[in-house]
């Protein structure tokens, strides 16, 4: 709601264009029913950002799919071990302790350390006493998350480097596209005959 606020205070100004940068998409993952009469809730928030006056956001507007690849990648290369790592996925999501029954599993197989990697931290419910309780040596997260639980074996990864230059880049091609729409002095648009 917040978002939608600001987008509509950005247009009521006569902002020329507005970008919205989510990292997290609200309802991302209900982008299809998944029974009948069921919400489709993602279209929902991007009817909304639509409405309010994003000029860039989901499905009918121009949309940027960012990944935090880099940054993941970087704190792997700094923090595990190379000639000693296995990565396993074992599944899209973190639903129903998942990611605490694959560290035991792993554990049970020989697995020294388990990490899990995931891009979002959204820890609902008994997540955090669930994380303290499991094998995990520790549970990644990127920091684009709006509340960062405070548990002992979340390790946090900055992504503002990701989103910094998205904000750069923006800017850049806002200034670009300016040059195509910006009078031109009638000087400028003609030549004398001499």
């Amino acid at each position: 709601m917040e978002l939608l606020n600001l987008i509509h205070a950005c247009r009521t100004a006569s902002a020329r264009s507005i970008t919205a940068v989510i990292p997290n998409y609200p309802y991302a993952r209900q982008d299809k029913k998944d029974k009948s009469r069921a919400p489709i809730s993602a279209r929902l928030v991007a009817n909304m950002l639509q409405s309010a006056g994003a000029i860039q956001g989901f499905f009918n507007v121009p949309v940027d799919n960012l990944f935090a690849e880099p940054c993941v990648l970087d704190w792997v290369r700094g923090n595990l071990d190379p000639d000693n790592c296995v990565i396993v996925s074992p599944d899209a999501g973190g639903a129903k302790r998942v990611l605490a029954k694959a560290a035991s599993t792993l554990e049970e197989h020989g697995a020294r350390d388990v990490y899990a990697i995931v891009t979002h931290g959204v820890l609902s419910g008994p997540a955090i006493e669930t994380i303290n309780n499991s094998c995990l040596s520790g549970l990644v997260v990127t920091n684009m998350g709006d509340k960062i639980a405070r548990c002992p074996k979340i390790k946090v990864i900055d992504v503002s480097r990701i989103l910094a230059e998205i904000g750069i880049h923006a800017r850049a091609e806002m200034l670009q596209m300016s040059l195509f729409y910006t009078p031109r002095h009638i000087s400028d648009s003609h030549t004398e005959n001499v």
